[in-house]
């Protein structure tokens, strides 16, 4: 391939605005020909505004299975299964919290096991 070609290629597919005359019912008009413009905020440098991104903190405290949880501890990883929900709030002790963890990974082998 010519390089003549290569830049043609390259050019082609760029999308550039365009002013067009155009007639209608004997009257000209000027019109903008290429893709829409996305409605938005805009940058200072033309592109539109990024949205914010969201805490994974944030996130981890609206999910359904933390809510019986106290906010402060809303993100700790034991708020995910209901052993940990209960060392959270008080319910067991940490110690039989590890032995209840011990006891679902052994489950969980035999389970997979069989």
């Amino acid at each position: 391939m010519s390089t003549a070609m290569r830049t043609n290629m390259r050019t082609a597919t760029r999308v550039i605005w365009t002013r067009c005359r155009v007639t209608i019912r004997n009257t000209d008009i000027e019109i903008m020909v290429g893709r829409r413009r996305e409605k938005g905020l805009r940058e200072p440098n033309g592109r539109v505004k990024r949205t914010r991104e969201i805490d994974p903190k944030t996130v981890a405290k609206r999910q359904p299975h933390r809510r019986g949880v106290p906010a402060a501890l809303a993100h700790d990883p034991k708020a995910e299964c209901i052993m940990g929900r209960l060392c959270l709030n008080g319910f067991i002790s940490e110690t039989q919290y590890e032995a209840g963890v011990k006891y679902r990974t052994a489950v969980m082998r035999y389970r997979s096991a069989i």
